[in-house]
């Protein structure tokens, strides 16, 4: 081949370069503009793997003992257990920020209050 490229290869390998630019490119997870990803339904929630706070929207329910965060008032399908819910809760829709693990969710605590950040 000597010493210089040839314009044919040149152009194959700027091609190739290309190529794998776009690719990489294209694998790279998108930034995530809020600090908080969100917001999410109860399902979406529950079926990815989780280990940073989130937003995530649905209804409250009170089920026993426990509180529940459920796509539905009557809770039909998933759910998200509630970690440290209030004692007194009405069925109403909210927005959670919190982390989520498993099938429980933590709401964050807001700085200086005794309130979660159940919104």
């Amino acid at each position: 081949m000597g010493e210089t490229m040839r314009p044919l290869d040149l152009a194959i390998l700027l091609a190739i370069l290309a190529a794998v630019v776009l690719i990489v490119a294209a694998s790279t997870p998108a930034r995530v503009e809020s600090p908080l990803p969100g917001p999410l339904t109860v399902d979406d929630a529950t079926v990815f793997f989780l280990d940073t706070p989130v937003l995530v929207t649905g209804f409250l329910v009170r089920q026993s003992s426990k509180t529940y965060l459920c796509d539905a008032p009557r809770c039909p399908g998933a759910r998200l257990a509630i970690v440290g819910p209030p004692r007194h809760v009405r069925p109403r829709r909210v927005l959670v920020a919190g982390v989520v693990t498993g099938d429980e969710i933590a709401p964050l605590r807001l700085p200086g209050r005794r309130h979660t950040a159940a919104l």
